[in-house]
């Protein structure tokens, strides 16, 4: 895949699975991964999606720590590649 076919996330907000009392709703709780598949993070962690198949969860690795898992897709927002550390 080329790095320009990449599809990148930023995190609007923290998120801890454990402490997940923001994420309640029929959608969300019907398809909620197990709780060790799913990653916790805080507001602007980058994530490169690994299964392009959108979805209430997506499957992402961690740019910061490379971990693998799922993380709601509600808390995030699609990255341009090409910003600069100030923007």
């Amino acid at each position: 895949m080329a790095a320009d076919d990449k599809l990148l996330v930023i995190a609007i907000a923290d998120f801890d699975p454990k402490e997940s009392d923001g994420l309640e709703g029929e959608e969300t709780t019907n398809t909620a991964p197990d709780l060790s598949a799913q990653l916790s993070f805080q507001c602007c962690d980058r994530f490169e999606v690994i299964d392009k198949e959108v979805t209430w969860w997506l499957f992402v690795k961690c740019l910061k720590t490379q971990h693998q898992g799922y993380i709601p897709s509600i808390m995030t927002a699609p990255l341009r590649q090409n910003l600069t550390a100030q923007e």
